[in-house]
């Protein structure tokens, strides 16, 4: 059974484990450091927990095993799937209750950069109604392009936040 849990401040310590877990096995996934993730104190992990963002985790059982945020400027990052999870349903669940929470706060858009390169991620994207807008790179090198996706056909219903 897979349950989607809604992160407070009071969480930090769960969401930092996640992070570091996400950015040790995956580092060139996410835009910060291992160093940097690990460097984070208390109270800037619970000043990200606080509203008007949102930070979920997805369990199986009592396990925590996949993660996904939205920020006050309505984009998604932070999504993550330990590997031996994926394909269980649990990346959908977060990226629904994801959009179903920026609706609730009438986003007309929400955002994310994905690398090219993850064409699994791309998938659930377009699953669930991104499409692609543009193109961005994480470093001056050009090294790592990202490819910009949008949901902005309406977003979801205003359906209860699944959590």
């Amino acid at each position: 059974m897979i349950a989607v849990q809604e992160l407070t401040p009071d969480d930090w310590a769960l969401w930092r484990a996640l992070r570091i877990e996400a950015t040790t096995a995956e580092p060139e996934a996410f835009g910060s450091t291992l160093a940097e993730v690990a460097a984070t104190t208390e109270a800037q992990w619970r000043a990200r927990l606080r509203q008007p963002s949102l930070h979920l985790v997805a369990r199986e059982g009592s396990d925590a095993v996949a993660m996904a945020a939205v920020n006050h400027e309505f984009e998604l990052g932070s999504v993550w799937v330990r590997p031996n999870a994926r394909g269980s349903g649990m990346g959908h669940r977060l990226v629904d209750a994801a959009l179903r929470w920026a609706a609730s706060r009438e986003a007309p858009t929400v955002r994310l950069a994905v690398r090219e390169t993850n064409a699994a991620a791309i998938c659930l994207y377009r699953a669930h109604g991104f499409s692609e807008v543009g193109e961005d790179y994480l470093n001056p090198e050009r090294v790592h392009r990202l490819i910009l996706m949008a949901h902005d056909r309406g977003i979801v219903g205003p359906g209860p936040l699944d959590v």
